[in-house]
């Protein structure tokens, strides 16, 4: 394992292995140097300052990767607060990088393979339960019921 001297020599290897936010940033420097909060503190500045890490940058690649994988927009919200992120910032980025068919798309493919996998597991399922176990699963990736309102009547 490497042993670092100073907070910047581990926060530049901490950013050169992946992005991350500001909080998550800030605290993994403060958990491996707690002695040098104000050191933290002046580098974390300095690294805003010259966009070494930037929140809004990692909410974007975020919720392209979460979006990826199927994941819906109170998910991904979800997630983006749990790493830190301001809920200004996850407003903004999400009101930018999501569109209607960045949300509707995928959650229609995850419901045709829901609904296959449902028919073959279930198949004395009524119209009723299919459609209240679909609901379920696409609430349950963090899709907002209007969008899984208007999927269901297609």
């Amino acid at each position: 394992m490497k042993r670092f001297q100073n907070p910047r020599d581990y926060a530049f290897w901490l950013l050169s292995c992946r992005e991350y936010t500001v909080k998550k940033l800030r605290d993994k420097c403060l958990e491996k140097f707690p002695e040098a909060v104000g050191e933290v503190e002046a580098l974390i500045k300095l690294f805003i300052q010259k966009e070494y890490v930037s929140d809004q940058r990692f909410a974007t690649n975020f919720i392209r990767a979460q979006v990826r994988q199927g994941q819906g927009r109170q998910k991904i919200f979800m997630k983006l607060l749990d790493k830190g992120v301001p809920r200004e910032v996850i407003d903004q980025t999400l009101e930018l990088q999501l569109t209607e068919e960045d949300v509707m798309g995928p959650a229609l493919k995850l419901m045709n393979k829901k609904s296959v996998q449902l028919k073959k597991r279930y198949p004395d399922l009524n119209d009723y339960e299919h459609r209240q176990k679909l609901t379920a699963y696409l609430a349950g990736r963090g899709y907002p019921y209007e969008v899984i309102k208007i999927l269901l009547e297609c």
